[in-house]
């Protein structure tokens, strides 16, 4: 297993053909780190065990299919944006992913490889935009928390210069 790039954001490939891994790690392996599974479970395991920025999946695979997976993702690593990529699109399945997982981009088989790349690369955008937000918001959170404090103890020394006699000088 190749070691962590943390200048460079995880792509996790799941898909039950391992050509279809090779094949997608091949391409994007100059632009970003990438894991590949071949199974849902497989791919749950390296969520857990990896950070990982972007998670495309199949949407057909024999164990587990690609809506569980991303449902699960969603619940244990929302920050992770959702692609899902399939052969057989079926509405009802585009909806569910789109509804239920928030998929960001749905990508037809066989994809071009253009576009793979730059919804992949429009994935990472996003991902690194909304965890932008999020440390803004939090030192946004932290700044609030500091001025409260700081008004707090202005308030006190009013109240402290109201109530102690005026000096008779």
């Amino acid at each position: 297993m190749a070691t962590a790039m943390p200048d460079r954001p995880c792509v996790l490939v799941v898909d039950d053909e391992p050509s279809v891994c090779h094949s997608v790690r091949d391409l994007l392996r100059r632009e970003f780190e990438v894991l590949t599974a071949t199974d849902a479970e497989q791919g749950c395991r390296l969520l857990a065990e990896r950070k990982v920025d972007v998670l495309l999946t199949d949407l057909r695979m024999p164990r587990g299919n690609g809506l569980e997976l991303l449902s699960a993702a969603r619940r244990t690593n929302p920050e992770v944006i959702r692609l899902m990529f399939s052969g057989f699109a079926d509405l009802d399945s585009i909806v569910a992913a789109i509804n239920q997982c928030q998929v960001f981009e749905f990508l037809r088989k066989p994809w071009r490889p253009e576009e793979l790349l730059d919804a992949v690369r429009r994935a990472a955008a996003e991902g690194a935009a909304r965890q932008e937000a999020r440390a803004q918001t939090e030192r946004l959170r932290r700044e609030l928390e500091a001025l409260r404090a700081r008004v707090d103890q202005l308030e006190a020394e009013v109240r402290r210069l109201r109530a102690s006699p005026p000096d008779p000088a």
